[in-house]
C-alpha cells in the first residue's frame, strides 16, 4: 500500500515525465555522459558507485570519467567508434563505458565468461576499433589475439586490476595514460544524442554464436526513468544493489540508468553468489536491487 500511495503521490511528476519521453526526438542531445555530468553537479557528494573495498563520488566518478574519455580521445576514439569492454563487474568498467558514451564511441560489452570460438565471434561481429582488456581477463584474450587478424598500432589497452599490476608488451596502460589528462567534461557530450547507439549487448548464444544488439540511449534513459523513478521512486539516499554482469542490461542499463538518473548509488559485485547476497546488502545499505527469475 505504501508503495502505491508513493507512486500516486507522485503521479503529476510520473506523468509529465512520461509525456516527456514519448515527445523526446531521436536527435535530441542527451545521453549516459550528459546524465552523468548533470548528477554530478547536482549531487557531487553522493556516492555514485560502491563495491566490496571503497565506493566513489558522483564528483570523483566525473572527473575520473572525463580524465579516461580525453585520454582515450588523444588515442583517436572517436564518435561512433566500436570499443571492445572485456571486464569484470569493477568500477573500472563503467568508467570506461562512461568514458566512451563521453565520446559518442560505441562500448560493446564482451561476455567475460566467453572463451575460444564464441570469444572471436563477439571481438570480430562488429568493426571494433579497440580492444580495452582489464588485467583479470587477459590470459583468455590472449588465447585468441592470433585469430582477430593484424591489430594497428595503439589497439590495445590494458586496465590494471592490482596496484602491482603491469601492462604485457604492446600494451597501453590506460589507467597510467590517462593521468595527467584534464577533468573537465569534454564538449564531444554536447554531440551525442538519444538515438545514437550507446553499447552492442550480446546474445547468450544459445541457439547459434551469440548476436550484437544495439541499445541506444533513448532505451538507456527511458529504463531509467520507469524502472528507478515510477517503479522503484529512487533517490539520492538509496543504493540500488547490482550484483549481476555489467555485460547484460539488467545490471548496465535497468540497474546503472536508474540509480544514475535518481543520483542513488549503483552497488556492484564481482560475482552473483547466494551466500553474500544480504551480507552485500547490508554492507552497501542496499534499498533496492534488480533481479533475474533466476535469483
Amino acid at each position: 500500500r505504501r508503495g502505491l500511495w508513493r507512486i500516486f503521490r507522485k503521479s503529476p511528476a510520473i506523468f509529465k515525465m512520461i509525456r516527456a519521453q514519448a515527445r523526446a526526438k531521436d536527435d535530441t542531445p542527451m545521453s549516459l555522459g550528459q546524465v552523468l555530468e548533470e548528477t554530478a553537479r547536482r549531487h557531487p557528494y553522493r556516492p555514485a558507485l560502491k563495491w566490496e573495498t571503497g565506493q566513489l563520488t558522483y564528483a570523483q566518478m566525473n572527473a575520473r570519467v572525463n580524465r579516461t574519455a580525453h585520454c582515450l580521445a588523444g588515442l583517436g576514439v572517436k564518435k561512433g567508434d566500436a570499443v571492445a569492454v572485456m571486464m569484470a563487474n569493477r568500477p573500472e568498467a563503467l568508467i570506461v563505458v562512461a568514458a566512451l558514451a563521453k565520446l559518442g564511441a560505441v562500448a560493446s560489452m564482451i561476455n567475460a565468461q566467453q572463451r575460444h570460438r564464441t570469444l572471436v565471434h563477439s571481438l570480430t561481429c562488429v568493426a571494433t576499433k579497440r580492444f580495452i582488456i582489464g588485467e583479470e581477463l587477459l590470459e583468455p584474450f590472449e588465447e585468441v589475439r592470433g585469430e582477430l587478424g593484424e591489430l594497428p598500432e595503439g589497439a590495445l589497452l590494458w586496465v590494471a586490476d592490482h596496484e602491482d599490476g603491469r601492462p604485457p608488451e604492446g600494451w597501453t596502460d590506460l589507467i597510467d595514460a590517462r593521468a595527467d589528462c584534464s577533468v573537465a567534461n569534454p564538449s564531444t557530450v554536447a554531440n551525442v544524442k538519444l538515438g545514437d547507439p550507446a553499447f552492442y549487448i550480446f546474445t547468450s548464444g544459445t541457439t547459434g554464436l551469440p548476436k550484437a544488439s544495439i541499445m541506444s540511449y533513448k532505451r538507456w534513459v527511458g529504463a531509467g526513468y520507469m524502472f528507478g523513478q515510477v517503479c522503484l521512486s529512487l533517490g539520492p539516499q538509496d543504493t540500488l544493489y547490482a550484483p549481476l554482469p555489467l555485460f547484460h542490461n539488467q545490471a548496465l542499463t535497468l540497474s546503472w540508468s536508474s540509480a544514475m538518473l535518481s543520483g542513488a548509488a549503483l552497488a556492484l559485485r564481482r560475482k552473483f553468489t547466494v551466500s553474500g547476497f544480504w551480507d552485500d546488502c547490508r554492507r552497501h545499505e542496499a534499498t533496492a536491487f534488480a533481479y533475474i527469475g533466476e535469483i
